[in-house]
């Protein structure tokens, strides 16, 4: 079946000018009347920390009231063909779930299971659709992503408002969750998000069904049976997950029956991207000799990134880019992301990660991990202070540290939508509906009970970061040497050079609770090329990109650069080409 074409890559010109002028797994949740809990959470719905005994590799449930319906802003998308499609890493992944985002068709709202429909319940419905993600994509161009995540779209058993409970059946044609949409909707939501040159990522399952899914009747055996499951394999991937209904791919009709779910979406609908649900609890000889041969049949270049919640060595992350994964999530540095900017840890906690990932994988595989603060299986980066209290303006200086690791680091960023305004959301509220007042610039500003500081300020450091990030290579595909970490005792500075070009960065955190000097040693360090220390002699001039309270220009003496940070303020030092301090 023929497929539409995929335009991808970003149409700048209006964002760019708005910045230049104005700088500024799936865990159930359960369906009412339901008394399972999910995987990685408290009885009070907490999330837990991750342990052996306890994956939390799937979706956990939380929620509250659908947003409103007004009209979009900005200009509709021109009619100009896109240009070239961007590097998937030079901008971020947007995750989100369509029945918390926003409501674009109110009429589909009591459709599929009934007693589903309860914007007061986190374990239910609420009416966000494909609508209105549709409706909603001018306000994703304004942010500058470069790609929308989806969480699944399967028709569901019980209440799965997060989409991760599939009711998969025989002859399967992949019926959508009617409270979401019909494949046309599906179709214009894609289209509008191609017209502004964002991609789509679609989230997939293999791992297992839906509770009570039609297919465990039709067919109970291809199923995993809960007693003795650890007989046929290593338990991650034969037992079941959370006691859902878990796929026995080592039987040839059960791979092809899963892989034909999935090419049936590339099929239908011009995706862009997977994520895949649960990947490390679906042996990996399934993916490298079925699944991956199906759906590059399909789409070629189809990026997949896999779910692999583990955070110990980055050596277990191999065998999957050798399967065939494009990349897998970072957790282990989103861990890193909470501890040293909300709870004030040394930035070796950063340090160590970014330079174990890149140690066991390659600059270039490293360069797409998916690194991200929080997401729909975890406490929001703003609930995540263990214990500590502190008042806005402090929490927003901090996150805005995290979000200028993670758009300045080796790897793919991905936002959780509302990440761009600082909302809170801790236990089942970190899937709370976007907030009515976030699509407009002018309701976005000032305090806002649902998020810490402002809103407005926050989303406009998001931009700029990702603008940035778009326009220099040096921050998706260049070098990375580390220039200063804390080292114990030592300046709470986290300082690194990159490199792609001619296009050389200087990113400097400053961590601590006071005022820093440091000297950064940049024509003696062995991690940067000669080239690059050709093109900074003493006089090269770096100016600062991010414009938040550092110093503006600074020129390298001796060798160095002399910095000087405020506290918990972050820079972006960009060598502007030909420049010499010396000769002004």
């Amino acid at each position: 079946m023929s497929r539409v074409p995929q335009w991808i890559g970003f149409l700048w010109a209006l964002a760019v000018a708005a910045l230049v002028i104005g700088c500024g797994d799936s865990a159930p949740a359960d369906g009412p009347g339901g008394d399972d809990e999910p995987p990685g959470t408290t009885d009070t719905g907490a999330p837990t920390p991750p342990t052996p005994d306890d994956d939390p590799d799937n979706d956990a449930p939380p929620d509250d009231d659908p947003p409103d319906n007004d009209p979009p802003d900005g200009e509709p998308p021109p009619d100009d063909e896109p240009p070239e499609p961007l590097d998937w890493r030079a901008a971020p992944i947007y995750l989100v779930m369509p029945d918390r985002f926003d409501n674009g068709n109110p009429a589909n709202d009591q459709l599929g299971r009934t007693g589903c429909l309860d914007s007061e319940n986190p374990r239910a419905y609420h009416g966000g659709d494909l609508a209105g993600l549709a409706r909603r994509a001018d306000y994703l161009a304004e942010l500058g992503v470069g790609a929308v995540w989806s969480t699944p779209l399967y028709e569901q058993t019980r209440c799965g408002y997060h989409g991760y409970w599939a009711d998969f059946r025989l002859e399967d044609e992949g019926p959508l969750e009617p409270r979401f949409g019909t494949a046309d909707e599906l179709t214009a939501a894609i289209d509008e998000l191609h017209a502004r040159g964002i991609r789509f990522v679609l989230d997939l399952v293999v791992n297992h069904a839906g509770y009570e899914a039609t297919i465990t009747r039709q067919r109970p055996g291809w199923f995993h049976a809960p007693s003795g499951c650890e007989n046929p394999g290593p338990p991650v991937e034969t037992c079941p997950l959370s006691r859902l209904p878990d796929f026995a791919q080592e039987i040839p009709e059960v791979a092809e029956y899963v892989t034909d779910l999935s090419t049936m979406w590339p099929q239908r609908f011009a995706i862009d991207g997977v994520r895949m649900d649960t990947a490390k609890h679906v042996p990996l000889n399934y993916f490298r000799d079925y699944w991956f041969d199906a759906m590059r049949a399909e789409i070629p270049d189809l990026f997949v990134v896999g779910e692999v919640w583990l955070e110990g060595s980055y050596n277990v992350f191999e065998p999957y880019y050798d399967a065939g994964f494009d990349g897998v999530f970072n957790f282990s540095l989103r861990r890193a992301l909470v501890d040293v900017f909300a709870r004030g840890q040394s930035t070796d906690g950063i340090a160590n990660r970014v330079r174990d990932g890149i140690s066991a994988l390659g600059l270039e595989r490293a360069s797409y991990l998916v690194n991200f603060i929080d997401n729909h299986d975890m406490d929001r980066w703003g609930s995540e202070l263990d214990g500590r209290s502190f008042d806005d303006a402090e929490l927003q200086r901090r996150y805005w540290l995290a979000l200028t690791a993670l758009f300045t680091l080796p790897g793919v960023p991905q936002l959780y939508y509302g990440d761009e305004l600082g909302l809170f959301g801790d236990g089942r509220a970190n899937r709370n509906d976007m907030p009515a007042w976030a699509w407009s610039s002018q309701t976005r500003r000032g305090p806002q009970p649902e998020a810490f500081g402002d809103p407005g300020e926050t989303f406009d450091v998001t931009r700029r970061l990702i603008e940035m990030r778009r326009r220099h290579p040096a921050l998706y595909l260049g070098s990375f040497a580390e220039l200063w970490r804390q080292n114990g005792n030592n300046a709470p500075l986290y300082a690194y050079f990159r490199s792609a070009g001619d296009d050389r960065i200087v990113v400097v955190i400053n961590n601590g609770d006071g005022p820093v000097t440091q000297a950064l040693n940049l024509a003696a360090h062995p991690g940067i090329a000669d080239s690059d220390k050709a093109a900074l002699p003493d006089g090269a001039v770096f100016e600062d990109a991010l414009g938040r309270g550092a110093p503006a220009r600074l020129a390298v003496r001796n060798g160095s650069l002399a910095i000087e940070l405020p506290r918990k303020t972050a820079a972006v030092y960009v060598a502007t080409p030909g420049t010499n301090a010396a000769a002004r």
